[in-house]
């Protein structure tokens, strides 16, 4: 196996093995042990990382990209400070970092600073709002007309991979990188959602193209299995945060293995040289951010509470929903989504026992945004036989 290093900070090791590896089958050589190198990683709060923004112009688009790529927030980033600072930035390269950063942090507490101060409410009222949201969900997916949408797919990856049938390349790189971009037609008819692919910025020849997290359910599908576990799950009050369709009430919620309906798909399994798909349905956590009013929800994130002995660490997917225009009517729709997760160390034959790191852990960031709407009809038009155009 070869393993390019990139620039130098941090020790890690990782092995060539003699039967299998996290990458593949590899031919069959003695266990050789190397040094290679990783980007060390800064945390920085959210007024933190703004200042080092501002300073940071009159930079080139290159230099503040990989001046904030190794940074990790500590505090979420909202859509908010997200689009004012990506105005702030110079180029592409710098958004992209940006992009993910945002991403990354999807799954933590906003600061105190950007909480709304209001009153919370009684436990009837929380009641109310949860009923609100379940009836809100239950006439979703009944009440969607059928419609197309544009769905892009950004995918980030930590850890560049290269699959070659003789000798498998990792190169570990910078913080996040981008692997590819897809433009896909989603498809929503009689309450069921396809993709169909349309453009690719990069056809993924290599296998890579078709790995990671599968994205689902987020036109409602997924909506009626969390709000459904819920109701046997605990669910407790947080806060009030503002968004774009007004003040949200959010709640935080947990549901056990047993009661748990939500899937994780992932490719792949690589254990032993082969390469299958997985289906998990784990317990998780997360919130759940509902409108007080019309029990529309607006923001989910879930949390997977995954085993140790499967080959995902970590499978979390967050999704914001405003409004869209079809038709002429307005309904509540995804507006963006992002996906991360984070492969278990897998056990590496051949590697002495007093190394206790046991190979590249791949994280992976999916960042999906949703726009084009519009109703998914047929025009029909009878004419007389005669008729000539």
């Amino acid at each position: 196996m070869k393993v390019i290093e990139m620039r130098s900070v941090t020790l890690l090791f990782v092995a060539s093995v003699s039967s299998l590896s996290t990458w593949g089958l590899c031919q069959a050589t003695a266990p050789q042990i190397e040094l290679v190198t990783a980007w060390t990683i800064e945390q920085a709060s959210i007024d933190q990382f703004e200042k080092m923004v501002t300073t940071a112009h009159g930079k080139r688009d290159k230099e503040v990209a990989q001046l904030i790529s190794p940074f990790h927030l500590t505090q979420r980033l909202s859509q908010a400070r997200f689009e004012k600072l990506n105005s702030e930035l110079p180029g592409k390269q710098s958004r992209q970092a940006l992009l993910a950063m945002a991403d990354e942090s999807a799954f933590l507490d906003l600061p105190s600073t950007d909480l709304l101060s209001r009153p919370v409410p009684s436990r009837s009222i929380q009641g109310q709002i949860l009923l609100r949201a379940s009836e809100f969900v239950a006439g979703t997916i009944s009440k969607m007309p059928d419609f197309i949408a544009t769905r892009t797919t950004t995918r980030f990856q930590d850890v560049k991979e290269t699959f070659l049938p003789e000798e498998p390349t990792v190169v570990a790189n910078r913080r996040f990188r981008i692997i590819d971009r897809t433009v896909a037609t989603a498809v929503f008819r009689n309450g069921k959602e396809i993709d169909q692919a349309t453009n690719e910025n990069k056809p993924g020849k290599d296998i890579s193209a078709k790995t990671g997290l599968d994205s689902w359910g987020e036109f409602g599908p997924l909506l009626g299995v969390v709000v459904t576990n819920l109701l046997n799950g605990k669910i407790a009050w947080i806060h009030w945060e503002p968004t774009a369709d007004g003040p949200a009430a959010v709640f935080r919620f947990e549901v056990s293995e047993d009661k748990s309906n939500y899937t994780v798909r992932y490719c792949c399994d690589r254990i032993g040289g082969s390469r299958k798909r997985i289906t998990l349905t784990p317990a998780y956590h997360g919130e759940i951010a509902v409108n007080p009013v019309t029990g529309a929800v607006l923001r989910i994130a879930l949390m997977t509470d995954l085993k140790p002995d499967v080959v995902l660490k970590r499978a979390d997917t967050v999704i914001e929903y405003g409004p869209v225009d079809i038709g002429g009517h307005t309904h509540i729709c995804p507006i963006k989504s992002a996906s991360i997760s984070t492969e278990n160390p897998q056990v590496i034959k051949g590697i002495p026992d007093s190394i206790s790191w046991l190979g590249p852990r791949i994280i992976a960031i999916n960042d999906v945004e949703f726009d084009h709407y519009h109703q998914f009809r047929g025009e029909v038009r009878i004419v007389p036989d005669n008729y000539a155009p």
